[in-house]
């Protein structure tokens, strides 16, 4: 009983802690008048890669540096995410766009590895802001909406200008991104969904012995971080059927060139055959 009571106690310590952190970012970035200057910064964006390819690249166990390489050869555009920088040490590709927004770039195992890696822009949230300080980059801001109506009713918005749909995971940020940036086709890399520990919608957990979360993760470290937090997948699963859908039916040609993996929603393209 008070193991339990503790745990309750540290629990609502934590969410109390993170909701106060978030609100100092906010009224941080409020009183900087940061939002002015970024948001000319967002509309100068708009269409500025229109007919350029870009490359989504994200953090599964089928990255190569390799293929990293051949895209900083061919010059196209890349939004990356995460802990993508330890992966840079051994190619000299570096991301147009480096995704910040999840937590896991915050952590102390993680924060050093996510503030040194280079990148053209990086993309981080208000209530981030205080963070951005010692980041490496061209900071721009943008505004998540996270309402778990979209797991209902899934939407795809392509103006970055005013808070859009965050789903399941930062690669549907990502693409909502890739196509307001007026990229002509979307590649996706690097995008497995072969997790470890997976928790589906009725909170049952299925686990696939095989399965691998990212590229740089060690066995034992994958197995210690999916046993504190299974792989929503399901929540994963409809994000990328939605923009699947949106890509469909707008034309915003999506395809997936990871190799291998689960990823089946969207078409398959062989990345070789690329370059």
């Amino acid at each position: 009983m008070i193991f339990m009571m503790r745990q309750l106690l540290s629990y609502c310590y934590h969410h109390i802690y993170m909701a106060i952190v978030r609100w100092v970012n906010i009224i941080a970035y409020n009183l900087s008048g940061v939002d002015k200057s970024n948001q000319i910064l967002l509309k100068e964006l708009k269409g500025k890669y229109k007919g350029k390819r870009c490359f989504i690249v994200c953090n599964g166990p089928s990255l190569r540096t390799e293929d990293l390489t051949k895209i900083h050869n061919a010059g196209d555009i890349s939004i990356a995410m995460n802990m993508i920088g330890r992966i840079c040490k051994n190619t000299p590709w570096r991301p147009t766009f480096l995704n910040n927004t999840d937590a896991c770039n915050y952590l102390r195992k993680n924060k050093k590895d996510s503030q040194n890696t280079e990148c053209t822009y990086r993309i981080m949230t208000p209530d981030r802001y205080l963070n951005s300080f010692s980041r490496k980059g061209k900071l721009m801001f943008i505004r998540l909406d996270g309402d778990r109506e979209y797991l209902d009713n899934p939407k795809f918005e392509i103006d970055i200008t005013r808070p859009f749909p965050s789903i399941g995971t930062t690669t549907y940020e990502c693409l909502e991104i890739a196509v307001y940036l007026g990229c002509s086709d979307i590649y996706i890399i690097g995008c497995d969904m072969s997790y470890k520990v997976n928790l589906n919608r009725d909170g049952s957990i299925t686990y696939n012995d095989a399965g691998r979360d990212h590229f740089y993760a060690s066995e034992k470290e994958a197995a210690a971080s999916t046993k504190l937090r299974p792989n929503s997948t399901w929540q994963l699963e409809i994000a990328y059927e939605a923009a699947a859908k949106a890509s469909l039916e707008n034309g915003y040609n999506i395809k997936n060139a990871t190799r291998g993996g689960k990823l089946e929603f969207f078409p398959r393209v062989d990345f070789d055959s690329l370059f």
